[in-house]
């Protein structure tokens, strides 16, 4: 029981150095997030990816934020620790395998597997999931750095670096050396792996969602998640995590004509991806029937090259429309494949390239986008 309440002791010794003021940035979901860069960031990142410009390039700026400022998190949690204890770097190790060990929230987790150079995935696939060989790796990882420590005076020279946050003058500022660098090192680096792993799929799924969202109000339909308004044509809902998920969207172009959306920010090097969604829709129709009633569309990143003319010969067959947001202005593809498959018309249809950019600008420069988020389930 003692070595069980030593344990407890060490971890919370490491507990709450991240700043309080920054652990939203682990804890919240991908729509708080951008509730937290704001609308306008969001807005003109959506009309991007409306023009054909790539999700990646407009996710990539707020990526980067988070990672930054989550960056500067790690440092102070290692100026707040040594600060606190001037045993604290050579404690390290014990101190955060004792929180890893521990569990608990994000946190207090994610900080803790950052000093030890890990991160979730690293915990599988390094550890093999197995908490109790944590010891023998905090030993192979203490050595490592104080080689590579080693290494650097050689090579380098020796590192003496003042570390103080805070604009009050302190006496006993921390001086790091090699070793304590290095530990800080891997852990912004770990950090960093982290929120790139979490981003990728909580924006990807995002921005499904505001993309879809935007592109159908820009082309005449109004938003009803209640699924039971007073309009019965030119409405669509967004699917979310109580659905089964057949499609990511559904709209009612008038009574009894049904269009069903699937989009994915699929790039070339996903070739299978684009074909199992086809494949999946020409197995339904096969299975029921085909029916002028619905009709799918799927919209795409781009079509991998080499596997065009089988996705489209597919998409032909299920009588599926596919639109790549790689074109430039696929918005208005997009209203002319409705206009013919389902009779939705719209003025996009016949509007030259200059007038169609300008209408995208104009009108999604009008859209709250935040809506298309609140009813979604964007926790990871």
């Amino acid at each position: 029981m003692k070595k069980k309440k030593k344990k407890d002791n060490a971890s919370a010794e490491l507990d709450g150095l991240f700043p309080a003021s920054l652990t939203d940035l682990l804890t919240a979901g991908g729509a708080e997030f951008l509730e937290r860069v704001g609308p306008d960031v969001v807005r003109r990142s959506v009309l991007q990816v409306l023009l054909g410009h790539n999700v990646r390039t407009q996710t990539e700026p707020l990526t980067r934020q988070r990672i930054a400022e989550v960056g500067g998190g790690v440092l102070a949690m290692f100026e707040k620790g040594h600060r606190l204890n001037p045993d604290f770097f050579r404690r390290l190790s014990s101190l955060a395998a004792s929180r890893v060990q521990r569990g608990g929230t994000r946190e207090n987790a994610w900080p803790a597997q950052w000093a030890l150079g890990l991160t979730g995935k690293g915990i599988q696939n390094v550890l093999r999931s197995d908490i109790g060989a944590l010891d023998a790796f905090c030993e192979t990882l203490d050595r490592a750095i104080s080689l590579a420590a080693v290494s650097l005076t050689e090579k380098i020279g020796p590192l003496s670096m003042a570390l103080r946050i805070g604009i009050d003058p302190v006496n006993d500022s921390p001086t790091l050396g090699w070793a304590d660098v290095l530990r800080i090192l891997t852990a912004i680096g770990c950090a960093e792996l982290t929120i790139r792993g979490s981003d990728k799929s909580r924006y990807g799924k995002l921005f499904e969602r505001l993309v879809l969202g935007s592109v159908l109000t820009l082309l005449g339909f109004h938003l009803d998640n209640r699924r039971a308004g007073s309009r019965n044509s030119r409405v669509f809902w967004l699917s979310d995590s109580t659905d089964e998920r057949e499609c990511d969207a559904t709209a009612i172009i008038r009574p009894g004509i049904i269009a069903r959306f699937d989009i994915g920010f699929i790039g070339i090097g996903n070739p299978e991806i684009v074909r199992d969604k086809l494949s999946r829709f020409a197995r339904s129709i096969e299975a029921i029937g085909h029916t002028d009633a619905s009709t799918t569309f799927i919209v795409v990143d781009r079509i991998p090259t080499g596997a065009g003319a089988n996705t489209l010969r597919i998409a032909e067959k299920s009588g599926t429309s596919v639109t790549q947001m790689s074109m430039t202005l696929w918005p208005r593809e997009l209203a002319k494949e409705l206009s013919e498959k389902v009779g939705h018309v719209h003025q996009l249809c016949n509007l030259d390239d200059t007038a169609t950019q300008t209408y995208i600008e104009q009108h999604v420069s009008s859209i709250d986008v935040r809506v298309f988020l609140r009813s979604a389930n964007a926790r990871e």
